[in-house]
């Protein structure tokens, strides 16, 4: 488990490793958000060339780069997000706003009327 000031860090957009200001939506401020990413590339590429997931130690399935479980993951992570996407629904707010103001009464109205 993480310490407390992992947490505490990460809810006031502090970077985890040195308290710094994290870049936006991050956990870390930008010196230590290339490293990571420097960290990860080298790992992935170390296991590639010992054929092994790029997630973990299991053999990859064949002509690919996952073993079964982390291939399944990026495949539902990949519709919730990225250009094939499913768009969000619209909140009833959002729906509101889009419209000029007499249509947003009727649809108010209409929506009391439910």
């Amino acid at each position: 488990m993480k310490g407390k000031n992992y947490h505490d860090h990460k809810r006031m957009g502090l970077c985890v490793r040195c308290c710094d200001k994290a870049e936006p939506g991050k956990i870390y401020c930008l010196t230590h958000a290339e490293a990571e990413r420097d960290r990860q590339r080298k790992k992935h590429a170390k296991r590639k060339e010992a054929g092994q997931c790029r997630y973990c130690t299991r053999q990859p399935l064949p002509g690919r780069a996952l073993c079964e479980k982390h291939l399944e993951t990026e495949r539902i992570r990949s519709k919730t997000r990225g250009k094939h996407a499913r768009p969000k629904a619209k909140t009833t707010v959002e729906k509101v706003t889009m419209l000029s103001e007499s249509d947003a009464v009727k649809a108010i109205l209409a929506l009391r009327a439910k």
